[in-house]
């Protein structure tokens, strides 16, 4: 059955329903146990339901991510695509219990089998198409890692600026990883065009903090409520999750008081999603030569970039101190490149609150 790919596939989810109830009451007439009747009637029942869920779900998500931007899309995404799986195995459970001339086979002694269908997760799919225009993580242990960019990202808007100056990416791939004490005069001028042309953080806009795993139960403890240090805003970063490109694209692989917070070979890590009304305080950590006052030694390149070696282009903010984010901030813990949505933050009592 070919699928309608503008809208969701109710009516060949009742369709269903409805040709497996008629299976039923035809079973009656011919003699079949009376507890057919009320199976298929079940079955109908429970592939309508699961169907007008799926598609409920899925239009209320589609309204609800248009409208906001940092509430919890991804669980929202995951419950709607989760329907569509219940609507998937009640559609292939229907068809597992009402043979027809289709799910018939003759082996070669000419015996007479009911092939299992196949469960095609037509619903399933057609949900994720609908939910991953931006590489975003959807679907409880699907994973979608290091997908394509948000077309709003500015690794899909340096083109321009890179064009100006007669720069390729790769070029300027090259320009960032250069020490800033070694920049020409000329260099730095277009190193600092180039970062300077990076829209401003607001108080709207939707950061990413990434922190190590073993942070995660601070927050959930309560023991943390506050964000500091480097961030970026989630557009430019959203697409990146597997544990190793995370690690290289925003160059955590530096070490503290002996120790890397971020180890070699781990597969785990934490992420806060927030905005902040304290925007004003966030400035790019330049270093002297670009005009500002960084002092972090490597892997911080005091240019604005993070040094990330893998094509990845992040451009870096820091908090000049430690701040509450904003009422809703979503705190995730991330294992093999999947999210897994923990808390929300309410400002009111200014702790984490876990979901459940």
């Amino acid at each position: 059955m070919e699928v309608n790919k503008r809208y969701f596939p109710l009516q060949g989810t009742v369709r269903l329903g409805n040709h497996a109830f008629d299976l039923g009451q035809f079973g009656m007439r011919n003699g079949l146990r009376a507890g057919l009747r009320q199976e298929m009637k079940h079955m109908k029942d429970m592939v309508i339901v699961a169907g007008q869920q799926s598609k409920a779900r899925l239009q209320n998500a589609r309204v609800f991510i248009k409208d906001t931007t940092r509430l919890a899309k991804e669980k929202l995404i995951n419950d709607t695509i989760d329907a569509a799986r219940a609507g998937d195995k009640a559609i292939t459970a229907a068809k597992n219990i009402i043979p027809t001339r289709k799910t018939m086979a003759v082996d070669d002694l000419g015996n007479l089998f009911h092939v299992p269908a196949e469960n095609k997760h037509t619903l399933e799919k057609l949900t994720t198409n609908k939910f991953n225009p931006d590489g975003v993580g959807v679907g409880s242990g699907v994973n979608f890692s290091n997908a394509v960019p948000s077309p709003s990202s500015f690794k899909n808007q340096i083109k321009d600026v890179l064009n100006k100056h007669q720069l390729t990416i790769e070029d300027f791939n090259k320009l960032k990883l250069k020490a800033v004490d070694e920049l020409t005069d000329a260099e730095v001028r277009i190193m600092k065009e180039i970062r300077d042309s990076v829209p401003p953080i607001t108080n709207d806009t939707l950061l990413h903090k990434t922190v190590p795993a073993a942070d995660i139960k601070k927050y959930l403890s309560g023991e943390y409520a506050e964000i500091g240090g480097y961030v970026a805003k989630a557009d430019d970063v959203a697409h990146i999750k597997k544990y190793d490109d995370v690690v290289e694209s925003f160059r955590l692989d530096y070490t503290w008081d002996g120790k890397r917070p971020f180890p070699e070979g781990g597969n785990s890590y934490g992420v806060i999603k927030f905005s902040s009304n304290y925007a004003d305080n966030v400035e790019i950590p330049y270093g002297k030569r670009l005009g500002g006052a960084n002092t972090d030694g490597p892997p911080c390149t005091l240019n604005g970039f993070t040094g990330s070696r893998n094509g990845e282009l992040v451009p870096e903010w820091q908090f000049n101190s430690r701040y509450a984010p904003n009422d809703r901030a979503e705190l995730y813990g991330v294992t093999d490149g999947v999210e897994k949505l923990l808390a929300v933050y309410d400002s009111d009592l200014k702790v984490f609150i876990p979901v459940k």
